[in-house]
C-alpha cells in the first residue's frame, strides 16, 4: 500500500471514530433525558464535515480508482449530504431542518416550520433540496424545486454542490417576481462551502461558549454576527449568489 492510500485509510478511520463518538454522546445524553431534535445535528457536523472535506471528489474517476481501495461507506454520500446540511443550517440559522422520508419526498429532503400565529394556526415553511452533483444543475430540477415550495406555499432553498445552468440562472428572478410564490434561493458549490465554513466558525464559537461560561455575552455576538452573514448569503432575492456559468 502506497502512503497515499495508507494516509486516506487512516483518515476513513478517523471520521469512522468521530462518528461512534457521536453516537455514544447522542446514547448518554438520551439516557440523562438531555436530548433535543438539534443535538443530533450539533455531532454530525464535525465527522461530517470532515467526510465532505476528505471524501467528496468533484472528479469521479479520483472515486472510481479508490473505490477498491476504502471501505464502501468512507466515500460521501447523498444522505451524508442531505445530514451536512441539515447541520450546516442549525448552526448558521439556530434552526433545527428535520429530514423527510428517504423516499417519496417530492424532492424535498429538510423541512422547517415555525409558528407565525397561534391563533390562526398559521406557519411558516421553508423546505430545502440538497443536490450532491458533479457538473450543472438543469433548469428542470429548480423548475421542479419551485413546484414543490410553491405546492406547499413554503419557501425554498436549493443547495448543491455542484453549478447551474444559464437557463437555472436566469429562472431564479422570473420565480421570485411570481405573486404566487415565496422566496427560492439557490446555493451553488462555491457558496455552499463559504456557507460551511461560516458554520464552523459558529461551532468553533459554540465549543468555546461551553469552556468560558462568562464570555456568553460575547459570544452571543459573534454568533449574531456570523449567522447575519450567512443569512445575507442565503437571502439574496432574484439571483443566484454567483458567477454566471458558462453553460
Amino acid at each position: 500500500m502506497h502512503l497515499g492510500e495508507e494516509l486516506l485509510v487512516a483518515a476513513a478511520e478517523h471520521i469512522k471514530n468521530l462518528q461512534c463518538i457521536a453516537k455514544e454522546a447522542e446514547h448518554i445524553a438520551q439516557s440523562e433525558d438531555s436530548w433535543d431534535d438539534g443535538s443530533s445535528a450539533l455531532l454530525n457536523f464535525p465527522w461530517l464535515s470532515h467526510k465532505f472535506e476528505l471524501f467528496w471528489f468533484e472528479n469521479p474517476e479520483i472515486e472510481r480508482l479508490l473505490q477498491p481501495r476504502l471501505p464502501a461507506d468512507a466515500f460521501f454520500s447523498p444522505l451524508d449530504f442531505e445530514k451536512l446540511v441539515q447541520s450546516v443550517l442549525l448552526l448558521t440559522q439556530d434552526r433545527f431542518y428535520r429530514a423527510t422520508p428517504l423516499t417519496g419526498d417530492g424532492g424535498i429532503d429538510l423541512i422547517h416550520q415555525e409558528c407565525i400565529d397561534s391563533n390562526w394556526n398559521a406557519f411558516a415553511t421553508t423546505l430545502v433540496q440538497c443536490k450532491l452533483y458533479r457538473g450543472h444543475v438543469p433548469i428542470s430540477e429548480v423548475r421542479d424545486f419551485f413546484g414543490a415550495i410553491s405546492a406547499h406555499t413554503a419557501s425554498g432553498i436549493f443547495i448543491t454542490t455542484g453549478k447551474f445552468t444559464t437557463q437555472a440562472r436566469s429562472f431564479l428572478p422570473l420565480a421570485n417576481n411570481s405573486p404566487h410564490s415565496n422566496s427560492l434561493h439557490a446555493l451553488d458549490g462555491q457558496n455552499w462551502r463559504t456557507l460551511m465554513a461560516i458554520a464552523k466558525e459558529c461551532y468553533a464559537v459554540l465549543e468555546e461558549c461551553t469552556q468560558q461560561t462568562g464570555e456568553i455575552q460575547e459570544h452571543s455576538r459573534e454568533l449574531e454576527l456570523l449567522r447575519k452573514t450567512a443569512n445575507e448569503l442565503i437571502t439574496i432575492q432574484g439571483k443566484l449568489v454567483s458567477q454566471p456559468s458558462l453553460f
